[in-house]
């Protein structure tokens, strides 16, 4: 296969569902490079007020990863995949006009760290 990496740009399920079969159908050896807090166990409340999982699926995880022939590099620092493409690095949430949201108490704000993008120089 001509697969040597993938980037996930934050743990939500929808931008990393499938990374173990997408490893398995390149027949491994690829790099999957992530924000370190990527992997995390993340929750939230329904519409039902009921506690779910959220974030990077279960079977999607560091180790089922690393089974199916990928290599995991954490990074919070930009850094440069092939020539002309680079993350961004951790992006800081300074805004004051986007909150991402309180915890399930209400007491804390929730801080979502891994948010990263991908540059290209075309």
């Amino acid at each position: 296969s001509d697969l040597e990496c993938i980037f996930l740009s934050h743990g939500h399920h929808d931008h990393t569902a499938a990374t173990v079969e997408i490893i398995r159908l390149a027949g491994g050896g690829v790099k999957v490079i992530s924000h370190p807090h990527l992997f995390l166990h993340r929750f939230y409340v329904d519409r039902k007020g009921r506690r779910r999982r959220g974030g990077v699926p279960e079977e999607e995880g560091i180790a089922e990863i690393e089974a199916a022939g990928g290599e995991i590099l954490q990074n919070s620092k930009p850094i440069e995949i092939l020539p002309g493409i680079w993350t961004t690095g951790q992006i800081p949430r300074i805004t004051d006009f986007e909150e991402v949201g309180k915890s399930s108490s209400g007491d804390e704000r929730i801080i979502v760290l891994e948010e990263e993008k991908i540059i290209f120089n075309v």
